[in-house]
Order: structure tokens, then C-alpha cells, then sequence
């Protein structure tokens, strides 16, 4: 089993999209780019709703936000974004890779710390500094 690297896709979609073309958007987009129904290949999708724009995009001032989150085809990202530029419903996307995260080192048993934290002392007979 290969593992797939793991990407943030943020898609802003027009505010004036009604409810219901707005969910089929976000269902085309996450069909786009979901690998396949595998668990562990499961996309998080999370709604973040309107918010307010930095800057003006396209005349609006505001945008409802979605993030997904999870493994996506790597090779593919180009086709997604030539996708996603001509989607009329989305003004503005970004993906970001995801780097990987080093596993935490294994803690140390009690004993092993205490063991180097007091060294044992040496006694030494008739000697004196």
C-alpha cells in the first residue's frame, strides 16, 4: 500500500450562489479530488462559511469559504486546478502540501531517567586530595 501525501485545498465560492448550487459545487470539487472511498483515504471537508475578504475578488467583498483536508493525487493537482479555475461558482483556490511530521520520539522509562540524572558516586579507599 502506497501512501499519498496529504494536501489542504481551500476553495472561495461566490457569496450570490444559492444554497443548492453551492453544495453541488463543494460535492463536485470533493469528487475531483477524492482518491477513492478507502478509509484511509478519507477528506475532511469543513465548512468555514461567509467570511469577509482582505481585498475585493471580482467585485465581492466577501466569500464562503470551504477547506479540504486529507490525501489527494499529487500528480493530478494541475488537472484540479485547471478545473477549479474555469468552475464559474469558485473565485479563488489554493493548494497546500502538507509535510510530514516526524513520529514522537518514544518516552523514556522512569528507571532509565533517574539512572542517568544520578550518576553513581565511586568510593575510593586512602586517597586523599
Amino acid at each position: 500500500m502506497s501512501h499519498k501525501p496529504e494536501y489542504e485545498l481551500f476553495i472561495l465560492i461566490r457569496p450570490t450562489v444559492d444554497e443548492t448550487e453551492r453544495t453541488e459545487t463543494i460535492a463536485k470539487v470533493q469528487a475531483m479530488v477524492t482518491i477513492d472511498d478507502s478509509p484511509e483515504n478519507k477528506l475532511t471537508v469543513t465548512h468555514w462559511g461567509n467570511r469577509q475578504l482582505a481585498y475585493m475578488i471580482e467585485n465581492h467583498k466577501e466569500a464562503y469559504y470551504v477547506l479540504f483536508d486529507g490525501p489527494m493525487n499529487g500528480r493530478e493537482i494541475r488537472a484540479y486546478e485547471r478545473e477549479l479555475m474555469y468552475n464559474e461558482n469558485v473565485i479563488r483556490h489554493m493548494f497546500i502540501r502538507k509535510e510530514a511530521v516526524a513520529p514522537a520520539p518514544a518516552p523514556v522509562a522512569a528507571t532509565e531517567a533517574e539512572a542517568e540524572a544520578e550518576p553513581e558516586a565511586v568510593e575510593t579507599e586512602g586517597e586523599t586530595a
